[in-house]
């Protein structure tokens, strides 16, 4: 790639990284502190903050313990313009907190795999071997590998502290006594041990436990070059120095950022620890600088408590077209997320400050979930093709056996791009818990009469899509209505053909009907096959173990509430329960109608064949308004829909039976179940749930009696006519 194509490219970056890294990385400085090494090789550290359990330390990092030494920076010309002058002694004592290194130099393959992924640009002149170092990065795209990882780049005071290994004893050498066991070498007079080339990165172990630190590859690190430490004062000595003009995008004192550790195209007497020199962050000529990544201990620490965690696949970085730039609010809160001072974090009573990303409600759901631990469970019931999690609340009173309570169901953003679908399902979990908690009747006969389960997110990598790289406006094809399926791999700018899946059109029931496309650059492309996304196989198997009686999974826009079935020509089981409890949950304003216009692949529909779960879609009345305003009055329109529906499974306003079927023996039976006078069209199939036997099925108003059948294994059945003012479950045998 020319060097001037490149640095527009890595300025464009560079921008861009700035604005994500600066709010997804928890505790991620970018543009931190100072320099180090030196003589004192065998000081010791004292530990001002101590690294965790080397089981808790992150792949292929090492920990660096905090404490106080003392630096030496040493500055040699080695025929660089930018370092005419030699400067020794400059000594200062540097305290760091603990933080953790990369144990090598970042490499060809992990580099390959960042572009691979669309988030790092293709570079030429690359080394040939999978495990050499990456070479010819500028310093932006150093900094946005480090982010795009949840990592940053190492300030040059970590640098050197690394390079004194973890508790600071290793010696580090000075000019002239590398050898060529110990770095690569250019060749001198009166030696064989030149290359042409840096080495692969596991065979230069020094005795810090790190690897190439020195005479590899020439390592940037993150600070602006100051040519006179002893001038950049409190910004570079201290407490965990920041550095020469820490944190901007311009340093107004110096062009150039710092590299460290020399490299094969020197001599013995340029490659050693102190090393330091100016380069052009740009670097237009593609020399073979390198880099390596670290992370503050504290903030490991943080990502370890969420639930969700960083992505373990790459996150990339926030594009103009983005909701982060369309957003100021988002913005705002994004932009300062984190642990420490200045910084903010999503708290109970907060939850519609913004609007979020997985990240965000991932740290949310913890919140609630530690607020509430005796009456919630938050678990992971899949991952999607990135590896985000897919988180379910589940919320329910202990106290009363799950046999003895219906289930329900309530999600958000099958659709990624609708990003108030998220705030609905969000509101419904904390008007459950905090009116719980303030004794709110309703909330607690809910609680305490049903499982509930809530899905704020079924698509987080098509939410996470539409908040960092388009929301969509316009054109679906480039937002994250899709789920993360067959992004393209080597074609990283053709963001308009990204294959993703509709997850609402890839449910089994009616797969192949209507209301989809069968291309995947479409923006309702329904995916391979029924049921092939991990998005809707999570569903399912949630589904399938609960059985749910009802479910409402909210969408935008519409005004209205949608009854199953929505594929066209498909007849409703009769009598039509479903429509006349959509009537009671319509939300004032809101239309109740059969379909938007005609859908297969639906999970509502699934849910209404598979199981008789009465399942809505409930279409807000807005589409991802940015005024805080606009948003609160959308959800509190929405909000009894959820409670209206809860009443009705517990028999409040609607007739109901329940109970449950067991063999002689005592065990619960997935067992068929029919009401004598209800007809079904389509194959429907409802059974009991299969861990207790529990069945629920709701009634016509004014139904007062109703025979019921339990269909067994091998055609067994039981059969009863019963009263729907009975006060206790019916329990079914069959033989």
């Amino acid at each position: 790639m020319p060097g001037s194509r490149r640095g527009i490219r890595a300025a464009l970056w560079g921008c861009i990284a700035a604005l994500w890294a600066a709010g997804f990385f928890v505790a991620a400085e970018l543009g931190l502190l100072s320099w180090v090494s030196g003589s004192d090789a065998g000081a010791q550290v004292a530990a001002a903050q101590s690294c965790p359990p080397e089981s808790d330390w992150p792949d292929g990092m090492l920990c660096i313990e905090g404490g106080s030494f003392r630096r030496t920076a040493h500055e040699a010309s080695c025929g660089h313009p930018a370092s005419k002058e030699s400067r020794y002694g400059q000594q200062a004592e540097i305290t760091l907190d603990a933080f953790f290194v990369d144990r090598t130099e970042v490499t060809t393959a992990q580099w390959s795999a960042c572009t691979q992924a669309c988030v790092c640009p293709r570079l030429s002149g690359s080394l040939p071997m999978a495990d050499q170092p990456q070479i010819g990065v500028t310093w932006r795209e150093a900094r946005d590998f480090c982010a795009a990882h949840g990592k940053r780049l190492l300030t040059e005071a970590e640098w050197d502290r690394a390079l004194r290994g973890q508790d600071g004893t290793a010696a580090v050498g000075g000019p002239g006594q590398s050898t060529c066991e110990t770095a690569v070498l250019k060749s001198e007079a009166g030696t064989a041990c030149g290359r042409a080339e840096a080495w692969p990165v596991s065979l230069l172990i020094q005795t810090a436990g790190t690897s190439g630190m020195v005479g590899n590859a020439p390592e940037w690190v993150s600070d602006w070059y100051a040519a006179d430490l002893d001038l950049c004062g409190a910004s570079c000595s201290g407490d965990n120095p920041q550095g020469l003009c820490a944190g901007m995008d311009a340093c107004p004192d110096t062009d150039k950022r710092t590299l460290k550790g020399g490299s094969w195209a020197h001599e013995s007497s340029c490659v050693f620890g102190a090393h330091r020199r100016a380069e052009d962050p740009a670097n237009p000529t593609g020399n073979g600088f390198s880099f390596r990544c670290g992370v503050s201990a504290s903030a490991v620490a943080q990502v370890r408590q969420e639930p969700q965690g960083a992505a373990p696949l790459l996150t990339g970085a926030t594009q103009p077209d983005s909701w982060y730039a369309a957003d100021p609010i988002y913005r705002d809160w994004r932009s300062s997320w984190g642990v420490g001072e200045g910084k903010k974090t999503l708290a109970i009573g907060q939850v519609h400050q913004t609007y979020k990303d997985p990240d965000m409600v991932a740290h949310l759901l913890q919140a609630y979930h530690e607020a509430f631990p005796e009456i919630t469970r938050l678990e992971t019931i899949g991952k999607t093709h990135h590896g985000r999690s897919i988180l379910a609340l589940e919320i329910t009173d202990p106290s009363v056996p799950d046999r003895d309570k219906p289930a329900v169901f309530l999600n958000g953003a099958h659709h990624g791009h609708e990003l108030l679908s998220v705030e609905y399902a969000m509101d419904a979990i904390d008007q459950l818990l905090q009116g719980h908690k303030a004794g709110d009747p309703s909330a607690m006969r809910w609680i305490r009469g049903l499982k509930i389960w809530v899905v704020p997110i079924v698509n987080p990598d098509g939410l996470w899509l539409t908040m960092n790289i388009h929301h969509g406006a316009g054109r679906e094809t480039l937002g994250g209505r899709k789920n993360g399926r067959d992004i393209p791999r080597t074609q990283c700018d053709d963001i308009t053909r990204r294959r993703g899946v509709d997850l609402n059109r890839n449910y089994p029931y009616a797969f192949d009907s209507e209301g989809h496309s069968k291309k995947p650059d479409r923006w309702n492309y329904r995916g391979p096959a029924g049921g092939s996304e991990p998005e809707t196989q999570a569903v399912m198997a949630l589904a399938d173990k609960e059985r749910f009686v009802a479910a409402i999974t909210f969408h935008t826009k519409g005004s209205m509430v949608i009854t199953p079935y929505t594929v066209g020509g498909h007849r409703n089981p009769q009598p039509d329960v479903a429509w006349a409890v959509a009537e009671k949950i319509a939300p004032v304003g809101f239309s109740v109608k059969q379909s938007m216009y005609p859908v297969s692949g639906t999970d509502q529909d699934w849910l209404y064949h598979s199981f008789g779960t009465l399942s809505y879609i409930l279409e807000g009345d807005q589409h991802n308004p940015v005024s805080a305003a606009a948003r609160m009055a959308s959800v509190k329109r929405v909000r009894p829909s959820f409670g209206r529906l809860f009443d009705a499974v517990l028999g409040r306003g609607t007739p109901r039976i329940y109970g449950h079927v067991r063999d002689a023996a005592g065990s619960p039976v997935e067992a068929e179940i029919r009401l004598e006078g209800h007809t079904l069209h389509h194959g429907e199939r409802w059974t009991s749930r299969p861990s207790d036997g529990r069945f629920d099925r709701l009634l016509p108003v004014g139904t007062e009696r109703v025979v019921i059948t339990a269909l067994g294994v091998g055609g067994t059945q039981a059969q009863a006519e019963v009263s729907t003012a009975a006060a206790l479950p019916l329990e079914l045998v069959v033989q």
